[in-house]
């Protein structure tokens, strides 16, 4: 928040505003920033054992353990899931994950790479 994260260019646009409208503005995003956070935590559980908590690990943003995937699954209720097996498709997102072509990916960059490799 300190950054206020509006990047460059809109950072940009505020310094040619005139200095109340762009405190206006600053004021206004803010506010809906901080109502948009409420909005969010009065209908989502984040907690550690959440279902959002356990499925988000599957992004591909960062390393997930094969623990992780687990309870992934188990979160999802998901039945007759090979769990030997999903432990083999672990170790090959974990060898794809961590290759050199990943590097800098972002996310749905990863999956595209992943599925098309298969």
């Amino acid at each position: 928040m300190t950054d206020r994260f509006f990047g460059f260019i809109v950072n940009s646009r505020l310094k040619q505003l005139p200095p109340y409208l762009a405190n206006k503005c600053v004021e206004d995003f803010l506010g809906f920033y901080e109502r948009a956070k409420k909005y969010i935590s009065e209908r989502y559980d984040f907690s550690e054992n959440s279902f959002h908590s356990k499925v988000a690990k599957l992004d591909l943003t960062t390393a997930v353990s094969y623990e992780e995937y687990s309870d992934a699954v188990q979160a999802c209720n998901l039945k007759d899931i090979d769990m030997d097996g999903l432990y083999e498709e672990y170790a090959m997102v974990k060898a794809s994950f961590t290759s050199p072509e990943m590097e800098g990916c972002h996310s749905e960059e990863r999956y595209l790479k992943l599925f098309q490799s298969r």
